[in-house]
């Protein structure tokens, strides 16, 4: 499997609510996301992927444009869902549910060692999810 199509699986994963295959596909990459400073890997990632899914239950992820350099995978992500549960903060609040829509445009690079994730950084606009949470 390429890593392009391993990236692809992933986010297929998410979208499907497989946290047994994201675990898999993951392994023990870290995930870093550069609007929250929130940094993790191994079960602390997927801890913090289920929080995401806990604030937007129905969230997918649409690839939109994925490019694939040596170890490096570029994709540009549209992120849809509803704002039906409360979302997490870094510092372990929660802000309830608004039911409001979220669109977020987003970016991950991805880098593999021999194939296998090894750390990915995950770009998106954090003033479009306060939005929708209505506190912004």
């Amino acid at each position: 499997m390429s890593n392009a199509e391993n990236f692809r699986a992933f986010i297929d994963a998410f979208n499907s609510d497989d946290f047994d295959a994201m675990r898999e596909i993951a392994g023990n990459s870290v995930y870093h996301e550069s609007a929250t400073g929130r940094e993790a890997q191994g079960e602390e990632y997927m801890a913090l992927l289920k929080g995401w899914r806990t604030a937007f239950p129905n969230l997918t992820g649409e690839i939109t444009s994925l490019m694939e350099s040596g170890d490096t995978v570029v994709a540009e992500i549209t992120w849809t869902g509803t704002h039906d549960g409360p979302l997490g903060m870094p510092d372990g609040s929660a802000i309830p549910a608004t039911g409001n829509p979220m669109r977020n445009e987003a970016a991950m690079v991805a880098r593999y060692k021999d194939g296998v994730p090894d750390r990915s950084n995950h770009y998106f606009d954090l003033m479009t999810v306060m939005r929708t949470a209505g506190v912004a």
